[in-house]
């Protein structure tokens, strides 16, 4: 019965959000979310356009990638990357599949749950980052190239 009154939410997915954190914000920090359903403010990308609503319907990378055309998974996730840097919202699972989030309460926790898993994978990333930067600081003469904001 729930699944009769499921909704067809393929068109219809947030196209702008913020989270707004800092540095310093705890791992559990919710960021504040921004919906909107109006896409019409950009294009959407040929991804964006073949995903499914909610994290039960997503889409396997392998799958994915057959449809959207890419020879492997490596280049979906760089047509992935190029989407999301264009204000596309396309989350992905553990499991690796793709999917836009649904709409409400539920997006939301699908948002955050993605939110979080990628912050954690970053601040490892950084970690590993430090690591190795201390050991090329114990280098003599070793000239190290830092970012900007690198401390």
């Amino acid at each position: 019965m729930e699944n009769e009154k499921k909704k067809d939410h393929s068109n219809v997915a947030p196209s702008e959000w913020s989270a707004e954190t800092d540095s310093h914000a705890s791992e559990n920090a919710i960021p504040s979310f921004q919906f909107s359903t109006d896409r019409t403010q950009r294009q959407q990308g040929i991804v964006e356009k073949l995903l499914p609503c909610g994290k039960e319907n997503a889409i396997s990378s392998k799958l994915l990638a057959q449809l959207v055309g890419c020879s492997n998974v490596r280049t979906l996730q760089s047509l992935v990357a190029i989407e999301r840097q264009a204000g596309a919202l396309i989350l992905s699972s553990t499991s690796g599949g793709y999917y836009l989030p649904d709409e409400g309460e539920k997006g939301q926790g699908e948002i955050l749950e993605f939110y979080r898993a990628l912050r954690a994978r970053a601040i490892n990333t950084l970690c590993v980052l430090r690591a190795a930067k201390n050991v090329l600081q114990q280098v003599e003469g070793q000239t190290i190239m830092e970012d900007a904001g690198d401390g």
